[in-house]
């Protein structure tokens, strides 16, 4: 994620990787640039109320929103 991500957290730190801190904002141009997708996490509640979470799940988000993004970006002269 940092390899796509503009910056990183200044409050939320990874003991492990030498208290760096979590990676903010993803960057449309550097994921578009280098195909690394972004993993989202997923959840599915039940359809009572009170019945809670029935699923989980990690997908890898698609290409075509980042792509469209960045045009959208460009067609503002921010883009590219």
């Amino acid at each position: 994620m940092t390899r796509v991500c503009l910056a990183d957290s200044t409050r939320f730190k990874i003991p492990v990787q030498g208290f760096r801190g979590t990676p903010l904002a993803v960057d449309v141009r550097k994921v578009v640039e280098t195909g690394i997708r972004p993993k989202v996490t997923t959840g599915i509640l039940h359809r009572s109320s009170g019945g809670g979470q029935i699923g989980a799940g990690v997908a890898t988000a698609p290409i075509e929103g980042f792509l469209a993004g960045l045009f959208a970006l460009d067609d503002d002269g921010a883009g590219m």
